[in-house]
């Protein structure tokens, strides 16, 4: 009953300090149970084996973690800024968490950079300019961040979410709302197997 109203973060500080309550919720079903109650994702809460997991599921509910660009843009929005000062919160407070700062563009790229790795190179930029965000995102909230936690990658249009162009001219479909769901950085938090959100 406790468990049900505590946040993720106070469930693991109440775990520490108290046996009985740490040995509950060493089951996964009791926390598959609670990830439920809070609505949490499905597919997070199968792999969630610790009040650790549960806190990053809760914490991640309640943020972007995908960061939209502007066609050719790779300016980071303010909008992202609390995302990303959430994130570093959380990496300073999970010390073996990793984050994934994943990169994409938009179907259009095979047409406006042809040569073999462009698309490539300038989703890796994108993902280095949300780096950058995050260093400064972290240094005005005042929290450390180790850089050797923090990994890019860059897929430059080989992972669309949609199958679509978002300029007139091009091979169809055309679709100009969808291709902006190409153009983004995705952010992914994982400690050991368990990973959020989930692929």
């Amino acid at each position: 009953l406790i468990a049900s109203h505590l946040d993720g973060s106070s469930l693991g500080a109440l775990s520490c300090c108290c046996h009985g309550v740490s040995q509950h919720l060493a089951s996964r079903e009791t926390l598959r149970w609670l990830g439920e109650l809070r609505g949490l994702d499905p597919s997070a809460m199968v792999h969630m084996s610790s009040v650790e997991h549960m806190e990053l599921a809760e914490a991640m509910a309640t943020m972007s973690s995908s960061i939209s660009f502007g066609w050719g843009s790779m300016h980071v929005d303010r909008s992202a800024h609390s995302s990303l000062q959430k994130v570093a919160r959380l990496l300073d407070r999970h010390k073996t968490l990793v984050l994934s700062i994943e990169a994409h563009c938009g179907l259009e790229a095979r047409f406006h950079m042809p040569m073999a790795g462009q698309a490539r190179e300038f989703t890796r930029s994108r993902a280095e300019a949300v780096q950058e965000a995050l260093i400064e995102q972290a240094s005005s909230a005042g929290v450390p961040l180790d850089k050797s936690r923090v990994i890019t990658r860059a897929w430059g249009c080989s992972r669309p979410m949609v199958w679509c162009f978002g300029q007139p001219g091009m091979d169809e479909p055309l679709d100009p709302e969808g291709a902006a769901r190409n153009r983004r950085v995705e952010l992914y938090l994982r400690t050991g197997s368990f990973e959020i959100p989930r692929r």
